[in-house]
C-alpha cells in the first residue's frame, strides 16, 4: 500500500478508537513491553513521549525511571533529532508539532539498549511508516540497539510501501502480541 493511502487509512482507525479503548489497550503494551525489557537486564532506552492517537508511553517512561533505568526521549531542532536524558523532575514544553520535549539540552547520543519509537502504521513484515519527517529514521540508522515500536493493532494497514531510508523494526508491540524475532 502506498504511504499516503497507509497513513490516511491507519489514522482513521485509530480515530474509531475510544479514549478508554486506547487507555485499555497502552496498558496492556506498556505492561509486556516492561516486562520485557526488564526480564532482559537492559540499562537504557529511547522512547518518545506520546500525544494524542498514540500509544501512551508515561507508564512505561514512569516505571523505568523508578528502577534506576537511564530513559532518554527525543529533542528536535531544525530538521534533526537530539536525546535528552530525563528524571522525575524533567519540565517539558511542547515543539512545533506539539511534541513535549525537555527544556533541558539535548545531546548525540545513539547508544540505547533499546529504542522505542511511535508509528503511524505497520506492516508484519515489521515495516514502519512515520508520519514522513524523517526524524525517527535518521536517528534509527545510528542506533545500537535493539528498535522497537508501539502500535495499536489496527495500525496494521497490510504490505507497505518502502524506500532505502526506512528502518524496520525488530519488534513491534500491540494490544494483540509482539511480531518480530523475539516472542
Amino acid at each position: 500500500m502506498d504511504k499516503k493511502s497507509a497513513r490516511n487509512l491507519a489514522k482513521e482507525r485509530v480515530k474509531s478508537l475510544s479514549d478508554a479503548e486506547k487507555l485499555i489497550k497502552s496498558a496492556k503494551i506498556a505492561s509486556d513491553f516492561t516486562d520485557y525489557f526488564v526480564s532482559r537486564g537492559f540499562k537504557s532506552i529511547f522512547i518518545y513521549k506520546s500525544v494524542e492517537n498514540e500509544v501512551s508511553t508515561e507508564s512505561v517512561i514512569d516505571a523505568l525511571l523508578k528502577q534506576g533505568i537511564k530513559v532518554f526521549v527525543p529533542k528536535t531542532s531544525g530538521e534533526d533529532m537530539f536525546v535528552a536524558e530525563i528524571n522525575d523532575n524533567t519540565e517539558y514544553l511542547p515543539n512545533a508539532f506539539g511534541i513535549p520535549e525537555p527544556v533541558s539540552a539535548a545531546t548525540e547520543f545513539y547508544g540505547a539498549d533499546v529504542n522505542v519509537v511511535p508509528l503511524v502504521a505497520f506492516d508484519e513484515k515489521l515495516n514502519r511508516l512515520g508520519h514522513g519527517k524523517g526524524y525517527y529514521d535518521r536517528y534509527l540508522a545510528r542506533a545500537t540497539g535493539k528498535i522497537c515500536a508501539f502500535a495499536f493493532g489496527c495500525q496494521n494497514t497490510g504490505a507497505l510501501e518502502t524506500e532505502t531510508h526506512d528502518v524496520k523494526m525488530h519488534l513491534i508491540f500491540t494490544e494483540n502480541g509482539v511480531l518480530g524475532e523475539e516472542r
